[in-house]
């Protein structure tokens, strides 16, 4: 496994070629945007940050498909994988996780190797509704599903206080927003 930071840098991931925009907007997501929404501070935004690794590269058509692993202070993990056409994310907790994730995904698909193509059998669970502790979901391409995933997850299950939630510098706003 290596270090998602120091694998950009090893890479030399940069925003001037439209393929590197296409192929670091996921990684900044998972980079910097999740972290913010999962910790509570600086520290443990950037120790939660620097454990973020990079456990696979797939190709998918012609394009490497990332598979990340991101672990919490309470041992929840996730593994992510952007596909062209899925976010792929794989749940392990210690506890059940009680959460409505309002229609994001279906609980009770069952994931299958198949239909999950990136996402290595070892992280294809059981559905949400069979096991809250271990389960495997697809979202929709789109980050903003990825988001809301993890938004969910922050205020229900960690219980976040959403109004004080900022996950960008406060510099760059010109108006706060809560959200209740």
């Amino acid at each position: 496994m290596k270090n998602l930071k120091k694998w950009m840098k090893a890479k030399k991931i940069t925003e001037t070629l439209e393929f590197d925009k296409l192929y670091r907007q996921p990684i900044d997501l998972m980079l910097y945007t999740i972290p913010r929404l999962l910790t509570n501070d600086n520290k443990e935004y950037h120790k939660l940050q620097d454990s973020i690794t990079l456990i696979d590269e797939v190709k998918q058509r012609s394009m490497q498909v990332l598979i990340v692993k991101m672990t919490l202070v309470d041992d929840t993990t996730f593994v992510i994988c952007h596909s062209l056409d899925s976010w792929q994310i794989a749940v392990s907790s210690p506890k059940d996780i009680e959460a409505n994730f309002l229609g994001l995904f279906d609980p009770d698909m069952q994931i299958l190797g198949t239909s999950c193509e990136d996402l290595p059998n070892r992280y294809i669970w059981d559905p949400y509704t069979k096991n809250k502790r271990q389960f495997s979901l697809k979202l929709p391409p789109n980050d903003h599903f990825l988001f809301m995933f993890f938004w969910i997850f922050a205020y229900t299950v960690l219980g976040k206080n959403m109004v004080e939630l900022n996950p960008s510098p406060s510099r760059y706003r010109k108006h706060k927003i809560i959200l209740v």
